[in-house]
């Protein structure tokens, strides 16, 4: 049984249009990202949410590609001060908790505190979000934010046990930040002086070493 050339002509049509979608997808993705970097978040924002609306319109966009443009979304929306936006980008990244890099991902946890932070709303749900996000992804991932932030949480929570302070605390899951890409890949780069990827460092296999 042969296609039909109407059929092969539809496929054709809709290849063509998922390539372009694509191609508009990530020029518009590198805007919003140069806008981030010239310190423009309030022009990069409405990008970024146009992205979220053209990723709807392809297949090859993965739900982890989602979750980081979310993430992007949100972080520019935090950073002009649109509590709303940040709110609706990230509850839009959380429907995806299933894929393993939203909960326990230190800049989702920080972003989500940040926004509760700006409403005022829920000063138990700021509190908890920042403490997660310091746990996962150590005092680096505070790096540039606002003056006494970090030590106003370290306040609050002890260090790990083996720890006696957080001074050389890198977290327990920076490597779920490994997906970062464009703007906050460099962002969380800078932060932690470090290049991705992060490798999770486990005290307790060291422990095994020695014993071996």
């Amino acid at each position: 049984k042969f296609m039909s050339i109407s059929s092969i002509h539809f496929s054709t049509d809709a290849a063509h249009h998922q390539s372009s979608t694509m191609s508009s997808l990530a020029d518009t993705i590198s805007r919003a990202d140069h806008l981030m970097y010239s310190n423009d978040p309030a022009r990069a924002l409405p990008l970024y949410q146009e992205c979220i609306e053209l990723c709807k319109f392809t297949a090859q966009y993965t739900e982890v590609d989602r979750i980081w443009l979310l993430l992007a979304t949100a972080n520019a929306a935090v950073r002009c001060g649109d509590a709303k936006q940040s709110q609706d980008a990230l509850g839009m990244a959380y429907t995806m908790v299933h894929t393993g890099i939203v909960v326990g991902n230190p800049l989702f946890h920080l972003l989500v505190g940040l926004t509760y932070h700006m409403t005022g709303q829920d000063m138990e749900a700021e509190l908890e979000n920042l403490a997660r996000a310091l746990i996962c992804g150590g005092p680096g991932i505070f790096r540039g934010e606002s003056e006494g932030l970090l030590e106003s949480v370290q306040s609050r929570i002890r260090p790990p046990a083996d720890y006696d302070s957080w001074d050389h605390y890198e977290g327990v899951a920076r490597d779920t930040l490994n997906g970062a890409r464009g703007f906050l890949a460099s962002l969380i780069e800078e932060r932690y002086d470090q290049k991705l990827p992060y490798v999770f460092h486990d005290d307790d296999d060291d422990d095994d070493d020695d014993d071996d």
